[in-house]
């Protein structure tokens, strides 16, 4: 269990921009479905490149590359978060509103702290606000810094997310890691390889007393998470999946959660052979080989450091 009481933390707001659509009504209609977003390139030419597919926001699937700016994909998710919640009507001072924000890549690689500030000016919010450039699992980190922040008096609405845009050096770079695969990538499947993504997401956290004071629905509770570093290689994961194994088992002693108790896995799965093995040789050796696992990126592309709130 954990050591020390700690008020509840819930989730009251979501927010998405992604491949399959604006708004979580259509990300959850091309779950439902089977439904993924990946298509062919048209922002930039892809012609050099082993794979031309991935998976775009369909608002930008024919834009100029330089009208795609993270802040628009970023504002668009979490304004819906803000407003799915009913923040506005919530009365709490904006100095008590943080926003944490994950990226990858930034504002083309720079302004990391500016896009989470834009962020911030876009709903109002006066409290802390961080940035956490954790590469693919910058979202989900982000999500447990503002339940962290929220748990240590710091502020009492957070909007915690991610977000990252394709452009052609974002493609060429993962394609010099030999890491593309040539057709839809299959997380745990037969075709080797990863095909990548963009998009936003975000989600509101509160405690749930305060919801429950103002009439929020609980749409979730934020039990525990763990982080980790493999220390073992700039771009590919320890095989032994022992990074992975430190973080599942951080986020169940936080949570007070024993290992039987998990019901489903929402895994990395990015498809490509080193990920995969390592990761569902630790999920087996933390959690068992009988827990249904399975990765959104067959539907949505690798959304890089929006990949794991999505």
């Amino acid at each position: 269990m954990t050591s020390r009481s700690r008020p509840e933390i819930v989730l009251t707001g979501l927010g998405t921009a992604c491949a399959v659509g604006t708004g979580c009504p259509a990300l959850w209609e091309a779950l439902a479905a089977g439904r993924d977003g990946i298509r062919d390139i048209e922002r930039f030419s892809a012609a050099p490149f082993r794979s031309r597919l991935a998976g775009l926001w369909p608002r930008w699937d024919r834009a100029n590359a330089e009208a795609c700016t993270a802040l628009e994909l970023a504002t668009e998710s979490a304004r819906e978060a803000w407003m799915s919640a009913r923040a506005p009507q919530a009365a709490v001072a904006p100095h008590r509103v943080g926003v944490v924000l994950g990226t990858c890549f930034g504002e083309r690689y720079g302004g990391f702290s500016e896009l989470a500030r834009g962020v911030a000016v876009a709903i109002g919010a006066e409290g802390p606000c961080l940035t956490v450039p954790t590469a693919c699992a910058a979202s989900t980190t982000a999500i447990g810094v503002g339940r962290d922040l929220i748990d240590e008096g710091a502020a009492d609405l957070v909007l915690a997310g991610g977000v990252d845009v394709i452009t052609r050096e974002v493609f060429a770079g993962f394609h010099a890691l030999g890491a593309l695969s040539g057709g839809k990538c299959t997380p745990f499947g037969a075709s080797v390889g990863l095909t990548l993504g963009e998009g936003s997401g975000f989600v509101l956290l509160e405690g749930l007393e305060r919801a429950r004071h103002r009439g929020a629905e609980p749409l979730a509770h934020v039990l525990g998470y763990g982080i980790s570093a493999d220390a073992f290689h700039a771009t590919a994961p320890d095989p032994t999946g022992g990074g992975v194994m430190r973080a599942i088992r951080a986020a169940l002693l936080d949570a007070g959660t024993l290992p039987g108790e998990v019901d489903f896995v929402s895994a990395h799965g990015t498809g490509t052979e080193a990920n995969d093995a390592a990761e569902w040789l630790a999920v087996r050796s933390t959690i068992g080989d009988q827990v249904p696992i399975s990765s959104s990126k067959s539907l949505l592309g690798h959304a890089q450091g929006a990949a794991g709130v999505l």
